[in-house]
This record gives C-alpha cells, structure tokens and sequence, in this order.
C-alpha cells in the first residue's frame, strides 16, 4: 500500500492503524474490533469519494482544473487540485487528478510533500 494512502488515511481521516501482515485501520467513532483495509485514495474512485467527502466536512472547497498536452512546450496533460479554505489555497498539479486532489489534501492539512511522496505515487508505493 502506498505511503500516500496510509497519511491520508492517518493524517485526514484521523483512522487507528494496526500492523500486521496486512495493515488494517479503525476509523474514527467505530467500535474497537472493526479494523478495515485502507482504501486506494490514488487510484479508487470511492476512496477518491471518501477524501473528498471528508476534506468538505472540515471546511474545504475544491477545484479542478485540467491542461491539454502542450506539444509546442512538449507538456503533457496536467491536473491542477486546489483545496480552499478562508482565503488560503492548498494547491498540487500532477498528472492525473487523483494524484492532485491527494497530494493538495494533504498540503491543506499540513503535511509537506517530499519528493519521496511523489516518487511513491509514481511507483505505486
């Protein structure tokens, strides 16, 4: 599972991680007992769901913006996701959404991307 995965799930949703063989995490209010996979946030569409969902309950409005390929600059296509909150802009441009909206994420909440992160996006982890 992806580093970036495991801060969201730790960092924004604020889950219990237990360690084992396969990690598994409790989610914040859930009775002890009832530990759960982590979902893929880089790549699932309902974990995709779910960090949107919980960046909007802590005051956090999203936008999106794409860019073409730019074949004169030799650019390819971009995602821009920037995460608002009272005036402040928590922005990631990468190259595909997902990727963005969690990297932007866990900009709004503090954590500063390492080029660690990045290169754990790209390799899956």
């Amino acid at each position: 599972m992806s580093e970036i995965n495991d801060l969201i799930a730790e960092n924004i949703l604020k889950w219990k991680r237990f360690d084992g063989p396969a990690p598994r995490y409790q989610r914040a209010g859930v009775e002890a007992g009832s530990a759960e996979k982590c979902p893929n946030f880089l790549e699932s569409p309902e974990g995709q769901a779910l960090l949107r969902h919980e960046m909007a309950r802590l005051g956090f409005t999203l936008d999106i913006s794409q860019s073409p390929t730019n074949w004169e600059t030799n650019s390819g296509k971009t995602s821009t996701a920037v995460f608002l909150r009272n005036g402040r802009k928590f922005e990631s441009t990468q190259p595909y959404e997902y990727w963005a909206v969690c990297l932007a994420a866990l900009i709004a909440v503090g954590h500063t991307p390492t080029a660690h992160d990045n290169m754990a996006i790209c390799v899956g982890g």
